[in-house]
C-alpha cells in the first residue's frame, strides 16, 4: 500500500518531469502491470504538468504549502484502487481524479472522485476525522468540478 511516488509541492516545482514519470513507471512495472499503455504515459505527462501548475500558484499563496505531501497513484486499503493525487494540505485532504483526453465531464467521472474521497474516510482510518475534498480535472478543455466531503 501506500503510493506510487511521494513528493512535496515544493519538491514538484524542481524535480524533472521525467523522474516523476519514471518513478510512475517504475511502481507500474512493480505493481505486475509488465507493460504501460502509451496513453497512461501520456496521461501522468498531463497530470505532472498541471500539479507543477498547481504548486507554483499554492505556493505562491501560502508559503506553509511548499511542504504539503503530494502523494501520486495512491493505493486505497483494500479497495485495489488508486487515486491519481492525492495532497495532504495541512489539516484537509485533496483527491484529484484526471481525465486526460477528455472533453466533458460525466457522470461516471464525477461519481469516481466522489468515491474516492469517500474510500479514503471509510477505509483508511488516518483521513476519517479530516476534510475531504474530491476535486476532478477534465484535459484538454481544463474543466474543474470540486465538491467537499466533511467528516
Amino acid at each position: 500500500m501506500g503510493a506510487a511516488c511521494t513528493t512535496t509541492l515544493q519538491r514538484l516545482l524542481t524535480e524533472e518531469p521525467d523522474a516523476l514519470l519514471g518513478a510512475l513507471t517504475a511502481a507500474a512495472r512493480g505493481a505486475g502491470f509488465a507493460s504501460l499503455w502509451h496513453a497512461q504515459t501520456g496521461a501522468w505527462q498531463e497530470e505532472i504538468r498541471i500539479l507543477k501548475e498547481v504548486a507554483a500558484a499554492l505556493v505562491a499563496r501560502r508559503r506553509e504549502a511548499a511542504k504539503w505531501p503530494v502523494l501520486l497513484e495512491f493505493a486505497i486499503p483494500r479497495r485495489g484502487r488508486r487515486i491519481d493525487a492525492v495532497i495532504l494540505a495541512g489539516g484537509a485532504i485533496v483527491v484529484t481524479e484526471f481525465k486526460v483526453g477528455a472533453t466533458t465531464f460525466d457522470s461516471a467521472s464525477v461519481w469516481q472522485a466522489q468515491d474516492y474521497a469517500l474510500d479514503l474516510r471509510d477505509f483508511h482510518e488516518a483521513s476519517g476525522n479530516r476534510p475531504i475534498l474530491d476535486r476532478l480535472r477534465v484535459q484538454p478543455n481544463r474543466a474543474r468540478r470540486s465538491s467537499a466531503i466533511w467528516m
